[in-house]
């Protein structure tokens, strides 16, 4: 189960989200498995390949370090410059097994694609913690223990967001006047008004004169929409500076774009100078609510 932990363990890149659609092009997450018994039914007694340049499956017996014996984990090693698939091709063939026949090589080595699917990832880890695997007990450090504390506070943030999401579907109105001035304040702050901004927004869309007369501003009322949607209940504070969030931003930009028919040379400039006026409301915002916040202390 460790291989699916280390398949797992990374966030998925930004640079995987397609920009068309807005759902992830990277459609799997592999795990590669090795029989290592029939693997050294082709090796001589010194743990070798019998023909060629050696490709070994080494266990390590020293561990300075105190993560190889954690992880009881056993390591392949392929000759220099080939990588693990070729170098075991390659011997497979000259041992007399036949590499073209699917059935014959998956005795030796196979692949698990796994959906990268939205929850997959954080259903997987946790599943693996249950059982025992996870960062505190492969790598038994400061980075090991920050890792595991870090996953322990997302998943309790995550938590915590959609118990807040359920009562705020159950609840068709919410009563601020007897609220505390700062909860009213931290529940506004980088929050858009539609109202507010909308007229500046349209200026950001229409770039030039031919944009003007491509399409009109109710069109371009609904990309406003998605955008407002996106930062006020989506975004989280401080979304203009973290990479994730702006990419999934210029995503739903870009998609609203061209369901409104917007002329296409133009998607991207105008996407991301919607995203830079938006952005640089939102900070104005929060840094009013900063300075609110410290004179009131």
């Amino acid at each position: 189960m460790l291989r699916f932990f280390f398949a797992f363990e990374g966030a998925d890149d930004p640079t995987w989200v397609d920009d068309d659609t807005g759902e992830l092009n990277n459609y799997s997450r592999t795990v590669f498995i090795l029989n290592k018994s029939f693997i050294q039914d082709l090796m001589d007694d010194e743990g070798f390949f019998q023909a060629g340049e050696q490709l070994q499956i080494v266990e390590p017996s020293i561990d300075d370090h105190g993560r190889l014996v954690n992880q009881a984990g056993l390591f392949s090693f392929a000759p220099y410059g080939e990588i693990l698939e070729s170098s075991l091709e390659r011997h497979l063939a000259e041992s007399g097994v036949d590499v073209d026949d699917v059935t014959e090589v998956a005795k030796y080595i196979c692949r698990i694609h796994i959906p990268n699917e939205t929850n997959t990832r954080q259903s997987c880890l946790k599943k693996l913690r249950k059982m025992n695997i996870h960062h505190a007990s492969l790598f038994p450090d400061l980075i090991g223990a920050s890792g595991y504390c870090n996953d322990l506070i997302r998943d309790a943030t995550l938590s915590v967001g959609k118990t807040t999401r359920n009562v705020e579907r159950s609840t068709s109105s919410v009563d601020t006047k007897n609220q505390p001035r700062e909860q009213v304040e931290n529940d506004s702050k980088h929050r858009l008004d539609k109202a507010d901004i909308k007229d500046v927004l349209l200026d950001a869309l229409f770039i030039n004169e031919f944009v003007r007369k491509s399409i009109t501003s109710q069109q371009l009322n609904y990309v406003i929409d998605e955008l407002l949607t996106f930062i006020n209940e989506k975004a989280g504070v401080d979304w203009y500076k973290k990479e994730s969030i702006l990419a999934r931003l210029r995503n739903v930009i870009r998609r609203a774009l061209r369901k409104q028919k917007f002329p296409e040379d133009y998607i991207n400039s105008s996407a991301e100078i919607l995203i830079k006026t938006a952005a640089d409301k939102s900070e104005e915002i929060e840094r009013e609510v900063s300075q609110q916040d410290a004179g009131g202390a």
